[in-house]
């Protein structure tokens, strides 16, 4: 209707060149360098369609179509395919976004081939692709960024006859693991800058379900080796693998031998995790040569989310049973202590210490 211009449908077409538009996700505007557009409007909506648009995100070149939702009155939504060069800026950037410690650094010149951006306001954003390097391995990956956390829901590698699987979702309310096959060094000196292991590798078939409900809830199945390995997570990079011999069945997770190093530290590790009634049972042994309380309570920390809520107040341990400390040298708020033997007692309620033998 001519004199109702609220009610107007109006669709319109053409060229596009040199326009920028700001992102949450990049310090500077993102460069629409040209390609062809649609626009329709309604009373409902606006919906602009990019097709073959070239375009400049920090310093990647990248293409792209699809569809943008409401883009003159606050974007809602977009369905994006994509594909382009990554460099520097932009994989410092997604190293961020990933939150990876800074020292792993991407190899710049990755090539991005068959990848999809689907995201809804107030929803998750979901992000899958294909990269590949030039001399390196081809990964097709998935990743979802969910209340300010980004999700590894599935990544496949194949690197030099080798393949590995592996997923991990973290959260306040659930962790989930799953890994199989093989991984090496090799493939992260095709992938990083600097490969901050020089030797080593992971292989098995191990999947890992943890709940952090009311009654926490835990399920496992599978084998993992490992060897010399680190993840690239901020808080855990300076967490070290030695050495690792797990095993997961229902409910219980035997782990017949690790070696692990956090900074100067070093301590082997062994013994098993039950699920019973809602709480870990632990019945486990640490040996060092040296521990400082300080930095072993930092790394169980982070390695152990609270499970406490907005409609939750209760800020009780899922942890139950007994883990015997040995070491030889300890430092606890200055104090030193020499072969220490003590067990360490979790409750629901806390955390206690029994000292069977120590020396100043």
């Amino acid at each position: 209707p001519l004199l109702q211009p609220d009610l107007w449908k109006v669709k319109v077409g053409g060229s596009l060149e040199q326009v920028a538009f700001k992102s949450i996700l990049f310090a500077k505007p993102v460069q629409l360098l040209e390609g062809r557009y649609v626009l329709q409007n309604d009373q409902k909506r606006q919906l602009l369609q990019l097709h073959e648009v070239r375009a400049q995100v920090l310093d990647s070149p990248m293409e792209l179509s699809g569809r943008v939702d409401n883009i003159l009155a606050g974007i809602t939504g977009c369905e994006l395919k994509l594909a382009g060069r990554l460099q520097p800026r932009f994989l410092d950037r997604l190293t961020e976004l990933l939150d990876w410690d800074p020292k792993y650094h991407i190899k710049p010149g990755v090539q991005v081939s068959a990848g999809n951006l689907s995201w809804r306001r107030g929803k998750e954003a979901r992000l899958t692709a294909q990269l590949m390097w030039s001399k390196g391995p081809k990964i097709q990956c998935e990743y979802v960024f969910a209340n300010g956390q980004t999700q590894l829901r599935r990544t496949n590698i194949i690197h030099d006859g080798r393949k590995a699987a592996f997923s991990l979702v973290s959260s306040q309310k659930q962790l989930h693991l799953i890994f199989d096959g093989e991984l090496n060094t090799d493939t992260l000196d095709a992938i990083l800058v600097h490969n901050p292991v020089d030797s080593g590798w992971v292989k098995g078939n191990l999947q890992l379900q943890l709940a952090w409900s009311r009654p926490l809830s835990f399920t496992g199945q599978g084998h993992l080796q490992a060897k010399h390995f680190r993840l690239p997570w901020k808080g855990l990079a300076a967490l070290e693998i030695d050495q690792l011999d797990l095993t997961a069945q229902d409910a219980q997770v035997k782990l017949t031998h690790a070696v692990l190093r956090h900074g100067e530290d070093a301590f082997s590790v062994s013994g098993t995790a039950i699920e019973r009634q809602g709480l870990i049972e632990l019945d486990m042994e640490i040996d060092a040569e040296r521990l400082r309380w300080d930095k072993l309570a930092g790394l169980l920390q982070q390695l152990a989310p609270s499970r406490a809520s907005a409609d939750d107040n209760r800020a009780e341990l899922p942890i139950s049973g007994n883990i015997q400390l040995h070491s030889r040298t300890f430092r606890l708020n200055g104090m030193a202590l020499s072969e220490l033997r003590s067990t360490l007692q979790f409750s629901p309620q806390g955390l206690s210490a029994q000292v069977r033998q120590a020396r100043l």
